[in-house]
């Protein structure tokens, strides 16, 4: 376990009565570079990777402290935990003559002890928490589901009926009740970082061409944000972050932070910096702080005060 220095910088500029950045907090790696932080379910662990989605490592806030989880090629690409906060999901991937095979993984923080729950799959996507507790992917097309206290007795696998969203061929895939449906709300689009609302009633998602939309489970347009790259809903439901970033087609050049309303209405730049290039921000679990890298591979936590 490596100890880390976590420097405080104050900035406090306010935005407006209901949006306030109250300090951000630079969490010093010495020369290691990390990228893609999340928080656990209950805020005390951010977890983050090496450049291209390579290993995990966890950061506990009270200690102040990194540990490395493991170093499996691309366990970084969109992890997901136990609600209890204990235990991260992942999945691996292993390219054999130029196919991908994936294993999906589970890990207890604490212990760092593994257990596999599915290997060298093809058509496996990453794994993420449904709204009753259970940890959903998709494999082959069909939506499985391992029973969180099952992992302590041995491996259940069964068919779910949650809600699970996802890209297939471009289009949203929008399984539930054991159906699946391929949406295409704008019409003749391409789409990115789908993302059901924290309800389970509303799809977040992004046209490559034409911006980021809010629609309900129809795929009818709710709200349209514009512009606003890799967005993420805030789990009280009430904001969704994301980031604008340029780039001279062969690397980003520039890139801040921002938040929205979900209903499109308010609208607040939380960074404007000259020298730094800040990406792809997560929200804690109470909705008051971001986490987010900058090119450099500096991970930084953004404290918020927001208020109605």
């Amino acid at each position: 376990m490596k100890k880390i220095i976590l420097i405080l910088t104050l900035f406090s500029l306010s935005f407006a009565q209901n949006v306030k950045v109250e300090s951000i907090n630079e969490i010093q790696t010495g020369d290691e570079h990390f990228y893609f932080a999340k928080f656990n379910p209950n805020g005390e662990e951010i977890v983050f990777s090496k450049d291209g989605y390579k290993g995990l490592y966890s950061y506990n806030i009270e200690k102040k402290s990194i540990t490395k989880l493991n170093d499996y090629d691309g366990a970084g690409y969109e992890p997901t935990f136990s609600k209890d906060g204990e235990t991260v999901f992942f999945r691996t991937d292993n390219f054999v003559g130029g196919r991908r095979f994936s294993t999906l993984i589970s890990q207890n923080i604490e212990k760092k002890s593994e257990q596999i729950i599915l290997k060298n799959q093809r058509n496996l996507l990453p794994p993420k928490l449904s709204q009753n507790e259970k940890i959903n992917f998709m494999l082959n097309d069909d939506l499985k589901s391992v029973q969180q206290n099952s992992l302590k007795k041995g491996l259940a696998i069964s068919n779910s009926n949650d809600i699970f969203v996802h890209i297939y061929n471009t289009k949203i895939s929008l399984t539930q009740n054991g159906k699946t449906q391929i949406l295409d709300p704008i019409g003749n689009g391409n789409y990115i970082w789908p993302q059901l609302s924290p309800d389970g009633k509303k799809i977040l998602f992004t046209d490559v061409n034409s911006g980021t939309y809010i629609s309900n489970l129809n795929g009818d347009i709710l709200v349209k944000l514009g512009k606003a790259n890799s967005p993420k809903w805030s789990p009280d439901g009430n904001w969704i972050s994301y980031m604008i970033d340029k780039d001279d087609g062969h690397r980003i050049t520039d890139s801040e932070i921002f938040i929205v309303s979900s209903d499109g209405k308010n609208k607040f730049q939380l960074t404007n910096t000259n020298n730094q290039i800040e990406m792809y921000p997560s929200w804690s679990p109470d909705s008051q702080k971001l986490v987010y890298h900058n090119a450099l591979g500096n991970i930084f936590i953004m404290n918020l005060k927001i208020t109605k």
